[in-house]
């Protein structure tokens, strides 16, 4: 179920049902993509058309931010979940480290995505993280843009996390959606969690 916060749609959904959600679609080698939603995600989609057309595109949108989650409470909600990227990302670790589920990482700086390989491998010591790249702060070229699609479809990873941040990270899964296999999530800031930074 979903729900509508403004003109921005939340998922009602229990941390449980979203693993089995994404381990199901690990299955079938599709794109799907989840956004991480939070007081600044809300703002920006009610003053921009095209971010507000990406959030509510994804397949799941989560109450990452405590008062998406008592909006959700106050409109009705019996079932909503407070549902923190950075748990959630932790506990999508976990579930592929368990289930040989294969990640990677896409955006953030190099210094940072060494930190968090190091981290999750110290961690996880079953976690296959296949695919990691800082793209450069600027926009990409088409030729750029394409090799970083099959990048990440050649390396058959089942999930990807996306550190690129609020509004871009939204706005990228979105343009993407049809052209990768894989599950997207925008962790954003999460990136610097994980890194330790």
């Amino acid at each position: 179920m979903r729900t509508k916060i403004i003109s921005y749609f939340i998922n009602e959904i229990s941390l449980n049902n979203l693993l089995k959600k994404i381990l199901y679609w690990s299955k079938y080698n599709r794109s799907h993509y989840i956004c991480v939603s939070n007081v600044h995600s809300c703002i920006e989609s009610f003053w921009k058309n095209d971010f507000k057309i990406a959030h509510n595109s994804a397949n799941i949108a989560i109450p990452d931010g405590r008062p998406i989650f008592w909006a959700l409470k106050l409109l009705g909600s019996k079932h909503a979940e407070h549902l923190p990227g950075y748990e959630v990302t932790k506990k999508l670790c976990d579930l592929s480290n368990k289930k040989k589920l294969k990640i990677g990482f896409y955006g953030s700086t190099n210094e940072n995505l060494k930190k968090i390989q190091k981290n999750l491998k110290k961690k996880y010591k079953q976690l296959k993280i296949k695919y990691i790249h800082s793209p450069p702060f600027r926009t990409l070229s088409k030729l750029e843009e394409k090799k970083i699609v099959s990048e990440i479809n050649k390396s058959k990873i089942d999930i990807l996390f996306v550190c690129l941040g609020c509004p871009k990270q939204e706005l990228w899964m979105y343009k993407h959606k049809n052209k990768l296999k894989c599950t997207m999530l925008g962790i954003g800031a999460v990136a610097d969690f994980l890194s330790g930074n």
